[in-house]
């Protein structure tokens, strides 16, 4: 029984064969069948994945179709003799039709090769606009362009930071780089005289060009002590004539500013004017439930306050810039400004344990002021010997600084009666200058040389005071 199945299987399979090799012709492929090859004009070289496509005619039903190979050959095949319709494409080149007879005498069309010119056409005038990417990643540093953080366009440098990579920004607004809050701020590269966070919070974003973060800085820098620099590159406007801009911002909880700046430039000489002013309230509050557990007590204490900021920052600047020739450029600046931050919080405990029956219930309210004010004056000369990459150039800055705290913290009983309070005072004025001269040359792409000189001169005066509350006489 197993040897007749086996017998009776291979004879399909030969009868099966034979019926396909009766359909092949002459065994060669399909039995009608269009074939050519596709290469372009001039050159005449082949049209890899071009498109080939037959058509019956005259109702334009596919019947088969392809892409071309490296040589740019196709082979179509048809279903029975009569006439189609050859349409052969690709990007960039004109479509062609082209009419073919197939016979019973001539089942199998051989088109040669057929010539594709390339579709050229006159276009209007195009305008192509590019923007920047929003963060630069180069040898050294980080670049944030800040016309693309269109997002904190209205606030200030530190809206800007508290969305980039080894940047963190806590609720109060105070930025640490890479976990650390020592680090230094530059301004178009050169020192400010206010302290770091308070340099942040007081440069509009409108003002800024882009934001430098230097991880890794050089000896140049003056980097001894510091986690980083943190570059601010203002905008320059370089216009003939008076030119100005004006920008106001506002926003909930009592949040206004704005900014300007007016300049007047000539071949020789630039001179400039500018300031702004912020003002804004932080509303917020806090509870908290926290629970301690030992081996035979459990603590509890619970915490539910309120607290709100005010907060304002003043600037003003003046200037000119004389471009003494081709190759030097010296200028001269001043500054001044100033704010006031106070931060006012009311804040109820509640505490008791397992162990024991009564329960503790207090008050604690805090006043936190801290103001500043400053001057500064800066200096600043350039000279390029041949080029950008070979020059001098030297600043001068003079300063002075006054900014003091005065913290009180007391604690209530439920009948509002003092528990205990502290104050804390501190302040004092400090002055000072810097300079710096730097040298720089480059030989060729791969050898430069950049020498220089820096120096900081600083005198303060810093005070303490402590003081604590006297129940007794109040």
């Amino acid at each position: 029984m197993h040897y007749r199945t086996i017998i009776l299987l291979i004879v399909l399979i030969t009868q099966s064969f034979q019926v396909t090799a009766q359909s092949n012709g002459n065994g060669d492929g399909p039995e009608y069948a269009v074939k050519g090859k596709i290469v372009t004009s001039g050159k005449e070289e082949p049209l890899e994945y071009a498109t080939a496509v037959l058509l019956e005619s005259p109702d334009s039903t596919q019947v088969d179709g392809m892409v071309t190979g490296l040589d740019g050959s196709f082979t179509l095949e048809a279903d029975k003799p009569g006439q189609y319709i050859l349409q052969t494409s690709f990007v960039g080149y004109r479509d062609q039709s082209t009419t073919v007879q197939i016979s019973s005498e001539s089942p199998r069309q051989d088109l040669g090769t057929i010539t594709m010119s390339q579709d050229a056409s006159q276009l209007d005038e195009v305008e192509v606009v590019a923007s920047e990417y929003s963060m630069d990643y180069k040898m050294d540093k980080k670049v944030i362009n800040v016309d693309e953080q269109y997002s904190s366009i209205s606030g200030d440098a530190v809206d800007i930071l508290q969305n980039l990579p080894s940047i963190n920004v806590d609720i109060q607004g105070n930025v640490s780089l890479r976990g650390s809050s020592n680090f230094t701020v530059l301004i178009d590269g050169r020192p400010t005289v206010m302290q770091a966070n308070e340099a942040l919070q007081q440069i509009p974003a409108t003002s800024i060009k882009n934001i430098e973060i230097i991880t890794n800085p050089s000896a140049k820098y003056d980097p001894e002590g510091t986690g980083g620099i943190i570059n601010i590159v203002t905008k320059k406007n370089v216009l003939m004539g008076v030119t100005g801009i004006v920008h106001l911002n506002g926003g909930l909880y009592d949040k206004y500013g704005g900014d300007f700046q007016l300049n007047y430039k000539t071949d020789d000489v630039k001179f400039f004017v500018g300031g702004d002013y912020d003002h804004e309230r932080e509303p917020g509050s806090m509870e908290m439930e926290n629970r301690t557990y030992t081996a035979d007590t459990t603590f509890y204490l619970n915490t539910d306050g309120t607290n709100r900021e005010k907060e304002y920052d003043y600037n003003a600047s003046a200037g000119f810039e004389w471009y003494m020739s081709e190759k030097s450029t010296f200028s001269l600046s001043g500054r001044y400004g100033g704010g006031l931050d106070n931060e006012l919080s009311n804040t109820s405990y509640l505490e008791w344990n397992s162990f024991a029956n009564g329960k503790n219930e207090y008050t604690s309210k805090q006043d936190n002021k801290r103001d500043h004010e400053f001057y500064a004056l800066n200096s600043h000369y350039t000279y390029e010997f041949d080029s950008t990459t070979h020059k001098l150039d030297a600043d001068l800055q003079v300063y002075t600084y006054n900014g003091g705290e005065n913290n009180v913290n007391t604690l209530y009983t439920t009948s509002d009666a003092i528990q205990s309070s502290q104050k804390s005072k501190e302040g004092g004025p400090s002055g000072g200058l810097e300079y710096r001269l730097n040298y720089k040359q480059d030989f060729s792409k791969r050898v430069n040389i950049e020498v220089g000189a820096q120096g900081r001169f600083r005198n303060s005066d810093e005070w303490n005071d402590m003081f604590y509350y006297n129940n007794a006489s109040q």
